[in-house]
């Protein structure tokens, strides 16, 4: 059988607000991970919401990312579902660290069947 592993990361205490609400930064931000991960972006879609707050879609060769900020609060939200068993998810948290300075962290995993 397949495997569908889903991500849900959970970042809170961002204190770098303005990148959480910035395309231009996530959309870098984004592409560094799926390049770790070595995913494929085959398509993406954002929406600005004012005053504030950002969702970026990638559709990935395998499945999909999607990213959500709240930059009010602090948070953003990452989910990252693919066909694949995921490795060195430490480095994702490293790389997001270094730009979202976020002070707290929960990382969920869920492999399904198919």
């Amino acid at each position: 059988m397949n495997v569908v592993t889903n991500i849900g990361l959970e970042l809170r205490g961002c204190s770098n607000s303005q990148i959480l609400d910035s395309f231009k930064e996530i959309n870098l931000l984004m592409r560094s991970i799926t390049k770790h991960l070595k995913l494929k972006i085959v398509g993406s879609a954002h929406k600005k919401f004012r005053p504030q707050g950002l969702t970026v879609c990638y559709i990935l060769s395998s499945s999909h990312m999607v990213y959500s900020s709240w930059p009010e609060s602090q948070t953003a939200l990452i989910d990252i579902s693919a066909c694949t068993k995921f490795r060195n998810i430490n480095i994702i948290l490293k790389i997001l660290k270094s730009k979202l300075q976020f002070s707290k962290s929960k990382i969920s995993i869920l492999q399904r069947q198919i």
